[in-house]
């Protein structure tokens, strides 16, 4: 992950970093992720862990949040 940021630059923030076991790719058109918490983060990142079947997700803190429909 490190080098991730430090290929993109300085400038960028992130706000939560995340890893998702037993999850080896994130769902195709995946954008948005809300936590347990209730706070919404867009996806900046996505990087698969093989070897620990998981992936690291990158967040960041959205200032709008959508409505979201619950069951």
């Amino acid at each position: 992950m490190n080098r991730l940021y430090a290929a993109a630059g300085a400038n960028r923030d992130i706000d939560v970093l995340v890893r998702c076991h037993n999850t080896p790719t994130v769902p195709d058109g995946a954008l948005f992720v809300i936590l347990e918490d209730e706070k919404q983060y867009r996806i900046d990142a996505a990087q698969e862990i093989v070897e620990r079947d998981a992936v690291d997700l990158t967040l960041v803190r959205l200032e709008e949040f959508y409505d979201v429909a619950t069951e």
